[in-house]
C-alpha cells in the first residue's frame, strides 16, 4: 500500500469512527489498504435481543458498515457511498460475544459497486453470518 493509500484508509477510518451511529453500537474501524475493511463491534449488553445474544439487527449494522468502510477506502475526494441493497444470510447465532466485520469491495463501477463481508464471532473467530451488498458511489 503506497504511503497516499495508507493516508487515505487512515483519514477514512477516523470519519468513520466519529459518525454517531457507529459510536452509539460502538464500532471500531480499520483498513488493510484500499478495499478491505475491518470493523469490530465490542459485546455490550445494550446490544442483546430476547434470549441473551447479540441482536441481528446489530449483526446487519456491523455488516452495513464494513461493505460502505470498504468502498470508503477508494473513494476520491467529494465522493461517497450508500447501501442500494444488502442481504445477510445468518450461519450460527451470535451470542454474547464481541463481532468482527470484515468487508471487501469485489467491483466497482463509476456509480455502483459490489462487497462482501463475513461475520465473526469471538476468540475462535466463528463465522456467524455472511453478506453480499450493492452500494451506489454519488
Amino acid at each position: 500500500m503506497s504511503p497516499s493509500e495508507e493516508e487515505r484508509c487512515r483519514a477514512v477510518c477516523t470519519k468513520f469512527g466519529a459518525a454517531g451511529f457507529y459510536k452509539l453500537l460502538g464500532m471500531i474501524p480499520s483498513s488493510d489498504g484500499p478495499g478491505s475493511s475491518r470493523v469490530v463491534m465490542p459485546f455490550r449488553q445494550e446490544l442483546v435481543q430476547l434470549y441473551g445474544g447479540v441482536h441481528g439487527g446489530a449483526v446487519l449494522s456491523i455488516a452495513d458498515a464494513a461493505v460502505n468502510l470498504a468502498l470508503a477506502t477508494t473513494l476520491d475526494e467529494g465522493e461517497n457511498t450508500s447501501t442500494i441493497d444488502i442481504s445477510l444470510s445468518f450461519l450460527v447465532p451470535p451470542g454474547a460475544r464481541d463481532l468482527e466485520a470484515r468487508g471487501t469491495l469485489m467491483k466497482r463501477g463509476r456509480k455502483v459497486a459490489f462487497a462482501e463481508c463475513t461475520v465473526v464471532a469471538g476468540n475462535d473467530e466463528e463465522i456467524i453470518a455472511r453478506a453480499k451488498a450493492v452500494l451506489y458511489v454519488r
